[in-house]
């Protein structure tokens, strides 16, 4: 059995960068976005199914739950 841990910081929704920061800040920023988007959908591609069923996600929503830390009408 797979055990993952899930610190709060992974499913927080990546921050944008304020406006009238440089390019080079903006792309770090993205880097490190699309970074924690692998890692999350890694982390949650190692639960199975009936786990992933039981916090109410499927494995197609795995890159958008991995994204914006939600599905589209989570509260």
């Amino acid at each position: 059995m797979i055990t993952a841990v899930f610190p709060r910081q992974f499913f927080a929704p990546a921050k944008v960068p304020a406006k009238g920061g440089s390019n080079a800040d903006s792309f770090l920023a993205w880097l490190r976005r699309m970074r924690l988007t692998r890692h999350n959908v890694r982390c949650l591609s190692a639960l199975d199914d009936r786990l992933l069923a039981d916090i109410g996600i499927t494995r197609n929503e795995l890159r958008h739950v991995a994204r914006l830390g939600r599905l589209p009408g989570w509260e």
